[in-house]
């Protein structure tokens, strides 16, 4: 799931419903009067035999919200307030970059993160639902860096726009930009503690733009996208993260303009999808499963796009989510 950003008002979510076919419906409004929106994320997860697509963002107040909407009836809930300052944290309430992930058992976590001081370095902190995102559920935001000096991590580097999601076992994997590079960690605590650091680019000598997006259903078969110089690129792990096959960009003949912010899903059936925003535009890009190529297609026509966000639900489906500049308004579509 991504998280990234793009200023806008309004939050908008749209969906599809034939298996990832390229027919979406209309958008649907989210929240309104959202100033400034930077970086939204989507996910779906069920919860008393409710199907709930869950809604975080961040606004020109720094502030990460969130909202629900229960059974997918096209209504969302008044939005929640996560990032609540911690008593003797150095977080400054400077807060970008939310990434959300939901499991069937009624967790909901977000992750996003934050500046601890005037020289822009910053922290990861994840909060959690135990109640499907009930008004009231979120616990306090928790630190997610800080513990990984074995590894060679430095808490004095950026820590950037980090992207979560939970396995089919409940247990999360997290991704984002430390210093540059694209670094993967994994939880099997509920986010309590991340015990282990390694680097989702294998070494290679490609930089990155610091805006990656993970995704997995087993914990097993993981995927990370990110773009960089015009380029998307999507990385796999077939063994829990651990080793990450070789860099190859998806987009064969690099966009001309801007093109910051990926998404990516997978389905039951091992198909992965990855979303970007192409000068504004929207790019959905598809790999079946057993297959190395990726087929693109352009859904639905919309300009000034900013961060968009895909998600898959336990039929196959696809629903993208972003931010509209020109509008100031935050979309979601469905085939």
């Amino acid at each position: 799931m991504g998280g990234g950003g793009g200023y806008a008002e309004d939050v908008f979510v749209a969906k599809n419903k034939n298996n990832g076919s390229d027919s979406f419906q209309r958008p649907i409004t989210v929240a309104s009067g959202e100033y400034g929106t930077f970086g939204s994320s989507i996910a779906v997860g069920e919860y008393q035999s409710n199907t709930i697509a869950h809604v975080a963002w961040t606004n020109a107040n720094n502030e990460v919200k969130y909202s629900r909407d229960v059974g997918l009836s096209g209504t969302y809930e008044p939005p929640q307030l996560l990032s609540q300052p911690i008593t003797g944290d150095p977080d400054t309430g400077d807060n970008w970059g939310v990434s959300i992930a939901a499991d069937n058992n009624g967790n909901v976590y977000a992750v996003w993160h934050s500046r601890i001081d005037s020289n822009y370095e910053e922290d990861i902190y994840i909060a959690r639902s135990q109640n499907g995102g009930e008004s009231g559920s979120w616990g306090l935001p928790k630190l997610v860096n800080g513990d990984w000096g074995s590894f060679g991590y430095e808490r004095t580097w950026r820590d950037l726009f980090p992207s979560i999601v939970v396995d089919s076992s409940g247990n999360l994997h997290l991704t984002f930009s430390w210093g540059g590079e694209i670094m993967y960690t994994k939880s099997e605590d509920n986010g309590q503690t991340w015990p282990y650091l390694v680097s989702a680019q294998g070494g290679a000598p490609y930089p990155n733009y610091g805006f990656p997006s993970i995704a997995t259903l087993d914990g097993t078969n993981i995927y990370i996208s990110w773009t960089y110089g015009g380029y998307v690129y999507c990385v796999s792990s077939y063994d829990g993260g651990v080793s990450w096959d070789a860099l190859s960009a998806i987009n064969p003949v690099p966009a001309l303009t801007y093109n910051g912010f990926t998404s990516v899903a997978v389905n039951q059936a091992g198909d992965v999808y990855v979303v970007n925003n192409n000068d504004h535009n929207l790019d959905v890009y598809k790999r079946l499963s057993g297959e190395t190529t990726w087929s693109t297609s352009n859904p639905y026509s919309i300009s000034d796009t900013f961060d968009p966000n895909v998600a898959t639900d336990i039929d196959g489906n696809a629903a993208i989510m972003w931010l509209d500049y020109s509008a100031d308004t935050v979309n979601f579509i469905r085939n």
